[in-house]
């Protein structure tokens, strides 16, 4: 029961992906991720506009289509493999689990906390 193959050929490019989009989401307008700064920040600008809000959506579905997209897809490789349901589950669990490492240490303490970018 080899998952890692799956885990990596899904979870490199769902992180990749997600990224750019996460990134593309605060190029365009660092306000629409407001609800995931400190509640100190929060407090201190004025809650989003109805705009921001239609857009925050719009983005929050493109971000879910695609966490839910990599999953499936590696759970569907494994059961096409004849893995059995933990070998399933932890591949669309690594997938997940990957991205959760590459948004952690690239996006949020490399990009985040030490190089934020200068639309920031």
């Amino acid at each position: 029961m080899n998952i890692l193959p799956t885990i990596i050929i899904y979870g490199i490019p769902c992180s990749l992906i997600l990224s750019i989009v996460i990134l593309a989401m605060l190029w365009y307008n660092p306000r629409l991720l407001l609800q995931e700064y400190p509640k100190e920040v929060q407090q201190k600008v004025p809650p989003k506009t109805p705009a921001e809000k239609r857009v925050s959506a719009y983005w929050a579905i493109i971000i879910f289509v695609l966490m839910l997209a990599f999953p499936l897809g590696a759970a569907f490789s494994a059961k096409a493999a004849h893995h059995n349901f933990l070998g399933v589950f932890l591949s669309a669990f690594g997938v997940l689990f990957l991205f959760n490492l590459v948004d952690l240490l690239i996006m949020d303490w490399l990009i985040v906390c030490t190089i934020p970018p200068h639309f920031w």
